[in-house]
């Protein structure tokens, strides 16, 4: 997958949503981690092709089109990624299973305060699964459908913090603006998407930690954000209209790129829509897109890297 796979996947919801798209039509929780449970007892001791054939025997059977699709963006390093995973599960086991008993619970409670802000929603079917490393939460479209994901195991493995409150809520809304805005592929675009769902995020969980919004994830990222924030800001002023796949990575992925600190493509991308809110409403913020828009972020943002980064006395982060 190309440097835009994450932001395009999520965009392209729109599109599977308008033409009915999604891998199911119900809202349900599909709940696949026992399937992995029951693999990861038994594939304890086994060398990495006998482990990789136990789960497609088993595991792959429960949802195809994700698994198939992973493994075969896995390539050679599928087997050896199976038995790590198997590893790591069993060396935490009560804690994924925690996380796995109380997620829709969490869910459940996180969508009367979203339906506030933004009126009547329905999540399409969601599917809770050992994502092998490929994602937290999110959405992926595999054989011209769009599935919305959870990974029990990323969320164990990134999300060390109590409330999931704020995680859900920027999932949420990302499958929302994307079922009511048209997809597009520009640096200023992704850093409205981002910036946008973490503010949302912020607006619906006020007391949230820089953590549990997302924005501290590699450690110190903020920090890291503030320290350089007039080279990030000009790349993004420099390459706002574009899609250069480069400066997608170097703001938005974990690993970095051009040279920038992982992710800052948040921090600005939530400061930017805090800047351009004047008493929109959340839902306002959320429909809106076009030229008006993208003009409205490109003048925003060249006014924000003139003013520098903003006074820790109005949040911590």
């Amino acid at each position: 997958m190309s440097p835009w796979g994450q932001h395009l996947v999520r965009l392209g919801v729109a599109l599977g949503l308008l033409l009915g798209a999604w891998g199911c039509p119900s809202s349900a929780t599909r709940n696949l981690t026992d399937s992995w449970d029951a693999f990861a007892q038994r594939a304890d001791g086994l060398n990495p092709p006998e482990a990789l054939a136990a789960f497609q025997r088993s595991v792959v059977p429960e949802f195809p089109e994700f698994y198939r699709w992973r493994l075969d963006r896995l390539g050679d390093q599928a087997a050896q990624t199976v038995v790590d995973h198997v590893l790591l599960y069993k060396a935490e086991r009560l804690r994924f299973q925690r996380f796995a008993s109380r997620f829709q619970r969490r869910l459940d409670d996180a969508l009367p305060s979203f339906r506030k802000a933004f009126g009547s929603f329905e999540p399409p079917t969601i599917y809770l699964l050992h994502s092998l490393g490929e994602l937290d939460g999110g959405t992926r479209t595999i054989g011209g459908r769009v599935y919305f994901l959870f990974g029990v195991d990323n969320m164990v493995r990134y999300h060390a913090f109590d409330n999931e409150m704020p995680f859900f809520h920027h999932e949420l809304f990302h499958v929302f603006r994307a079922a009511r805005v048209p997809e597009v592929k520009t640096i200023i675009s992704a850093l409205y998407e981002e910036g946008l769902a973490v503010y949302v995020s912020h607006q619906l969980n006020p007391r949230a930690t820089a953590a549990e919004l997302l924005l501290d994830a590699p450690k110190g990222m903020v920090s890291r954000c503030r320290e350089r924030f007039a080279e990030v800001a000009r790349v993004i002023v420099d390459k706002a209209r574009g899609s250069d796949g480069e400066a997608y990575k170097g703001l938005f992925l974990m690993r970095s790129a051009m040279g920038l600190p992982p992710r800052c493509g948040y921090w600005v991308g939530y400061w930017l829509a805090h800047r351009i809110r004047k008493g929109r409403s959340l839902a306002q913020l959320a429909g809106l897109t076009g030229e008006p828009l993208w003009q409205e972020l490109e003048a925003e943002m060249k006014r924000f890297a003139a003013d520098g980064p903003p006074s820790t006395d109005l949040v911590p982060f």
